[in-house]
């Protein structure tokens, strides 16, 4: 009554990732899309979990992801809306 297990059983690799299982799952996601992430391993020859293969492409392979130190300039404006909603609020309740 739910989902048929992912893995089938077999012996998946765990641990890290190497460089090889990288450039084969970008290879195969740039050639042919990240359609089907349950059947995405064995297609492109990975002895890898569906699931495993999603978060590694969502958290570190995927090209438009932004890397380095954040910036106040990108964390400055989320907290001064956050901080003036919330003095808003205090002054409208009174």
């Amino acid at each position: 009554m739910g989902r048929t297990p992912c893995c089938d059983g077999k012996a998946l690799k765990k641990g890290p990732w190497t460089p090889d299982e990288d450039k084969l799952l970008v290879d195969y996601v740039q050639a042919n899309g990240s359609g089907n992430w349950r059947l995405l391993p064995k297609l492109a020859g990975l002895n890898r979990c569906g699931k495993s293969c999603r978060l590694r492409w969502t958290n570190y392979l995927r090209p438009d992801i932004k890397r380095g130190p954040f910036t106040l300039r990108s964390t400055s404006p989320s907290f001064s809306s956050t901080a003036s909603s919330a003095t808003s609020e205090v002054s409208h309740s009174r």
